[in-house]
C-alpha cells in the first residue's frame, strides 16, 4: 500500500521581514504622493504621463518585492521519500530538498545547541522562525555534503517518517512509542 501525506507550513515573518514590509510601503507611497503632485501641476504633458506611469510602477514594484516574502513550505512524504517545496508568493515552487528516508544519518526534535558545533556543508531551515516543535533532519546530500534540515511537521508527517527512517537514526525522543 502506497503511503502519501502532504502539509502546508506557513512561514510566519520575522520582526526584521515585516519592519522592511512597512519601510517598503511607506517609501513607495511618498514617491508616490510626488509624482502625483507632479502630475497635477504638469496637468496632460508628457512629463505628467510619465510621472503616472512611474507612480504606477513604483507601487507595482513594493506589491511584488514584499509578495515575495510570503513563504509557505510543502512536506509531502511519500513512500519513504521525503520532499520539501519553497513556495513564494502563492505563484513560484522550487524543490528545497529530496531526502530518502533510508539515507536519513540522524533525526528527532531540534535543538540548536546540540548542531553549534557540527560543520554542515549546508543548513536548510524550511519552518518558522519561531516554531514550536521544530524537528531536523541529518543526510548527505549529493551537492551539498552534510546538510541539516530542521522542519515543523505534524503527527502525520511524523507517523509517516517514523515508518521509514532507520530505527538507528533516530534520537530518543522521537521513538518514544
Amino acid at each position: 500500500m502506497d503511503t502519501f501525506f502532504e502539509q502546508l507550513v506557513i512561514k510566519k515573518k520575522t520582526p526584521p521581514e515585516k519592519m522592511m514590509i512597512v519601510l517598503i510601503w511607506i517609501f513607495a507611497a511618498i514617491v508616490i504622493l510626488l509624482l502625483l503632485v507632479i502630475f497635477f501641476f504638469q496637468l496632460l504633458d508628457k512629463i505628467s504621463l510619465l510621472g503616472m506611469i512611474a507612480a504606477f510602477l513604483v507601487g507595482f514594484g513594493a506589491y511584488k518585492y514584499t509578495s515575495r516574502l510570503d513563504i509557505e513550505f510543502e512536506y509531502s512524504v511519500t513512500n519513504g521519500e521525503l520532499d520539501i517545496d519553497k513556495i513564494i508568493a502563492r505563484s513560484t515552487r522550487k524543490r528545497l530538498i529530496s531526502v530518502s528516508c533510508k539515507d536519513v544519518e540522524r533525526f528527532g526534535a531540534y535543538k540548536t545547541a546540540e548542531h553549534e558545533n557540527t560543520q554542515y556543508g549546508k543548513k536548510m531551515f524550511a519552518c518558522s522562525y519561531d516554531a514550536e516543535h521544530p524537528y531536523y533532519i541529518v543526510t548527505r546530500q549529493k551537492e551539498f555534503g552534510l546538510t541539516l534540515l530542521v522542519m515543523e511537521p505534524d503527527e502525520r508527517i511524523l507517523t509517516a517518517l517514523k515508518k521509514f527512517v532507520p530505527r538507528q537514526g533516530t534520537s530518543d525522543g522521537f521513538r518514544g512509542n
